[in-house]
């Protein structure tokens, strides 16, 4: 494979970074300084953007502890109760999420940092020569901008139910700020996720043109279907096949390269997981606490449970989200599985290309492209399935001790 232009990358990287633009001005000005473009080259962030990130973020922390600590000294001691401490423990999760990640973005790791996930992004779009392509990364911007509108009007919802059921107003517009950077930062992963996802699709669009051309090729009737006509906008990357054709080889490397990436995804978004799923599972903990000692009081309100069971609903959101891109690149990448044994299968084929694709495969098992919380949980459709499951079993133990208690 023929070397990359450097000029190339950096046109390619500003295309990507103007596509998540969206995302950005608005990391931007919670103080989350991920990089700094500077005469188009993407730079760590200097010490001005690292002073402001600090500060912003030290006044906003100083601020929150003041307002719950003032209150504790103010306010009778029977808000202080076992249940309202419990209310509160999800909302310092999302704090010490935040705080960490714009410490980790201030002050990144330079083989883990957002700056080497974009720079492999423009490495991979100028191997698969995005310019055959009409109007991809304007899409791309597209799909940004209806996900941050549907992020503003989904929190501006759950906003607005906090300021009608709670008229400590000081402490919900502190609240509201940390939950609407913990949604921004799920809306950025899941939009890097649909980028991996889109790339891949790519290259199994490669690989369903070259195998339909070989089955018009091997049929002596000729017919047009349905996936002909969705396949006639691909071009054929691949080619004719010849023994000296090696474009499936530089297929595998592109896979390689979205294993890469989700690899360094993956190890930058570890701890955010974690945080989250600490989240979803305090709120749950809480809902089901707070469920059992209404119900035991004479005065029982539902409207507060409503307001912590919506609550709970919009963090199990949160991993839904977060499953559904990952369970979408699963997908695609057990698409490109059947394809390259599809190619491996065809014996008609030369047996350069045969063996080329054998190494594809090899090079698929390699890379599952799964996204795992610190190795333990694995980011899909079973980690919901599951989270119900550990859910469950904690509803029958409160259960148990609240009456002991």
């Amino acid at each position: 494979m023929e070397p990359i232009d450097k000029t190339e990358i950096r046109n390619r990287a500003a295309k990507i970074l103007h596509t998540l633009k969206p995302i950005t001005i608005f990391e931007n000005l919670y103080g989350i300084f991920k990089f700094n473009l500077v005469n188009g080259v993407l730079r760590p962030p200097n010490w001005k953007l690292k002073t402001v990130a600090v500060i912003y973020m030290s006044i906003f922390c100083y601020l929150y502890v003041v307002k719950h600590y003032s209150d504790q000294f103010v306010e009778s001691t029977t808000k202080w109760s076992r249940e309202y401490i419990m209310k509160q423990v999800p909302a310092w999760f999302v704090l010490i999420q935040y705080v960490v990640s714009c410490l980790k973005a201030t002050f990144p790791d330079k083989s883990k940092s957002d700056i080497h996930i974009i720079k492999t992004f423009a490495e991979l779009d100028c191997l698969l020569h995005f310019e055959t392509l009409n109007r991809f990364y304007a899409k791309s911007r597209s799909r940004t901008n209806i996900l941050v509108l549907f992020l503003l009007i989904y929190h501006l919802l759950n906003f607005v139910l906090d300021i009608f059921s709670d008229y400590d107003y000081p402490r919900v517009f502190l609240e509201a700020h940390i939950y609407l950077v913990q949604k921004l930062q799920i809306v950025g992963f899941f939009r890097l996720m649909s980028m991996v996802t889109q790339r891949l699709d790519i290259i199994n669009g490669c690989l369903n043109k070259f195998i339909l051309e070989q089955e018009r090729a091997n049929t002596t009737v000729f017919s047009i279907t349905e996936r002909q006509k969705r396949m006639k906008d691909k071009f054929n990357f691949i080619g004719h096949p010849s023994e000296s054709n090696v474009q499936i080889r530089n297929l595998a490397l592109m896979y390689n390269i979205i294993g890469k990436q989700c690899c360094m995804i993956n190890e930058l978004h570890n701890f955010k997981f974690f945080m989250i799923l600490l989240a979803a599972f305090g709120y749950v903990v809480v809902t089901i606490w707070t469920a059992l000692s209404y119900y035991q009081t004479q005065q029982f309100n539902a409207t507060g449970i409503v307001i912590i069971a919506i609550w709970c609903l919009s963090t199990i959101c949160n991993l839904t989200a977060m499953a559904w891109a990952c369970e979408a690149l699963r997908r695609e990448r057990r698409k490109t599985k059947i394809s390259v044994n599809m190619i491996v299968m065809d014996y008609s084929l030369p047996k350069t290309m045969r063996v080329q694709a054998k190494a594809f495969m090899e090079l698929i098992e390699a890379w599952p492209l799964r996204i795992c919380i610190y190795d333990i949980f694995s980011i899909d459709i079973t980690l919901l399935l599951k989270f119900i499951s550990v859910s469950t079993t904690y509803l029958i133990v409160l259960i148990q001790i609240y009456h002991l208690i």
